[in-house]
């Protein structure tokens, strides 16, 4: 390209050219989300707990395999389905971000819609038909054999509600619905604790005062009640109007200051509370501040990852796989790290424990920890590195090497 062409095709986003525009709906947040932004109407504790779940789910590797008929095994393949799963979803989410945005909505709402927003081919009139953009919808109302769902529409910005089959439409129920969703008491009498210290926490730092004042009378009556409560007027007066703060009271009044609120153990009773939620999630206060031991987090995976990953595979394979297909072998399916939360010694010892009993060969095993294979002779071959292959050859020859035979041809006799 010669110069003159190239300072022509140059281009910088910085220069003013005509740019056309979709007259949609312009606004300073991001709408493109299931969750409506991830905003719960839950307490400030659910929140959190749920975003590291999502995020949790969402760096789990899917996987579209399709089972190979000689070997049994699964064999990783490309497709649209897992191209929106992993790569893109749409123009404003990738394929991980989706995920995590359809858990979280999963979890808040108690079950989530993936709606096929775009396909190849309309899915009322065929199952062949590849989707080519994906989002994370909210069912709104139920029928027999439909859902009308809450999705956003990128042409012009806005969610709308469109009804559509449930064949067409993977609709994931959360797993721990009774847990975060529907008859948990734990949660709801947590979110009330919390938003009871929340209003303590407000009188505290609002400036009220923690005090009695001992009138030298009775009140026993309406017009000594009245005289009390101009009497407190009077000194709230003075002490909002003093630069310090500073009040004066008469020689017969005394004043009881109480110094902290009165102690109801509500600190007490969430932390029981918080502890009991973490347990029925499967959780430990470990695990979300990040100190968790390996059985600790073996078991998060285990009674809280693995059931959210596998309803979503299911249930994606069951609507987003064709019959045909699906005779076929064709599933999606995940793949965790075993080694990602194990320390480097324990990796090596199991690797090297792997390759002696021949489970795995050398690259297969860096292939897990992230190293490129080697690709050298016998790399990719199940053998015991320990031996060495012309102790093999020997041991194999020497047992196929026949006894002295005597002179006559017969086995020598003992001389016992």
């Amino acid at each position: 390209m010669s110069l003159f062409d190239s300072i022509k095709n140059a281009w910088s986003a910085f220069t003013p050219k005509p740019v056309s525009f979709n007259n949609g709906l312009v606004t300073s947040t991001q709408q493109g989300r299931g969750s409506q932004g991830y905003s719960t109407s839950r307490s400030s504790l659910s929140g959190p707990v749920y975003n590291r779940i999502a995020l949790d789910v969402s760096v789990i590797d899917l996987v579209h395999t399709k089972t190979d008929d000689l070997t049994n095994y699964s064999v990783p393949m490309e497709s649209e389905i897992i191209n929106r799963l992993t790569r893109s979803a749409n123009i404003d989410q990738t394929g991980k971000t989706f995920i995590q945005d359809a858990v979280y909505t999963m979890m808040e709402e108690g079950c989530v819609a993936l709606v096929p927003v775009e396909t190849t081919a309309d899915p009322a009139v065929t199952d062949a038909y590849d989707i080519k953009e994906l989002r994370v919808g909210t069912v709104v109302e139920w029928f027999s054999d439909s859902v009308r769902v809450d999705v956003y529409d990128q042409n012009d910005g806005l969610h709308k509600q469109v009804i559509m089959k449930k064949k067409n439409v993977a609709i994931i129920y959360n797993p721990l619905y009774d847990v975060m969703n529907d008859r948990n008491g734990t949660l709801k009498r947590l979110t009330k604790k919390l938003n009871n210290l929340d209003k303590i926490d407000d009188n505290i730092a609002n400036g009220r005062l923690q005090l009695f004042i001992q009138f030298p009378y009775q009140i026993a009556t309406k017009l000594k009640k009245k005289e009390a409560e101009e009497r407190v007027k009077t000194i709230e007066e003075q002490i909002s109007n003093s630069r310090n703060g500073i009040a004066y009271l008469d020689g017969t009044e005394k004043i009881t200051d109480l110094g902290h609120p009165i102690d109801n153990n509500i600190h007490d009773e969430i932390a029981q509370l918080t502890t009991q939620f973490y347990n029925q999630l499967g959780l430990s206060e470990n695990v979300f501040n990040g100190t968790a031991k390996e059985e600790e987090l073996r078991v998060y995976y285990s009674r809280t990852i693995d059931p959210i990953v596998q309803a979503f595979v299911d249930e994606i394979s069951r609507k987003f796989i064709s019959q045909t297909a699906y005779s076929q072998g064709q599933r999606i399916s995940y793949h965790r790290d075993p080694f990602k939360l194990m320390p480097v010694d324990k990796v090596a010892t199991i690797s090297d424990t792997m390759v002696r009993n021949e489970i795995l060969s050398r690259d297969e095993v860096r292939k897990l920890i992230g190293y490129a294979p080697r690709n050298e002779e016998g790399s990719d071959e199940l053998s015991n590195p320990n031996i060495a292959a012309v102790n093999q050859d020997t041991a194999g020859a020497s047992s196929d090497v026949a006894a002295p035979d005597s002179k006559d041809g017969s086995a020598l006799d003992s001389d016992l």
